[in-house]
C-alpha cells in the first residue's frame, strides 16, 4: 500500500480536479438523505437507501466503479459506511498536511537570503 492508496484506489489530493469533484459531491448526503423519507420506509430499505448515497458519493469523487472497490465485501451498514467516510476524510487530511509540509519546506529551502 502506498501513501495514495485508499481501499485499493489511488487518490492524490494535490490535484485540483479532486477538490472540484469533492466539492460537487459534498452536498449529496443532505440532498439525497432527507430525514422524513426514512420515517416512511421499512428500516432495511432506509439503510439500503442511505448506503446507496455513500456509493454514489465515492463514484462521483473517485470515479465510476470506485464504490465497488471500496465497499467490496461490505454489506449495507450505516455504521460501516460512516466509518469508511470518516477514514476517507482522515486520509484526505493526512495527505493535505503532507502537501503543506512539502510546500513550506520548498519555500523555506529556496527563499532568497
Amino acid at each position: 500500500m502506498n501513501e495514495f492508496d485508499f481501499h485499493g484506489i489511488e487518490v492524490d489530493v494535490s490535484e485540483a480536479g479532486f477538490y472540484e469533484r469533492l466539492d460537487e459531491m459534498r452536498g449529496i448526503f443532505e440532498k439525497e438523505i432527507p430525514q422524513t423519507s426514512f420515517e416512511e420506509l421499512k428500516t432495511s430499505d432506509a439503510i439500503r437507501q442511505y448506503c446507496a448515497v455513500f456509493r454514489k458519493f465515492f463514484d462521483g469523487v473517485l470515479g465510476d466503479k470506485s464504490a465497488k472497490v471500496i465497499f467490496k465485501d461490505v454489506p449495507d451498514s450505516i455504521r460501516r459506511d460512516n466509518k469508511i467516510l470518516l477514514e476517507f476524510y482522515a486520509f484526505i487530511e493526512k495527505q493535505s498536511n503532507e502537501i503543506i509540509e512539502e510546500k513550506n519546506s520548498l519555500i523555506e529551502k529556496y527563499k532568497p537570503e
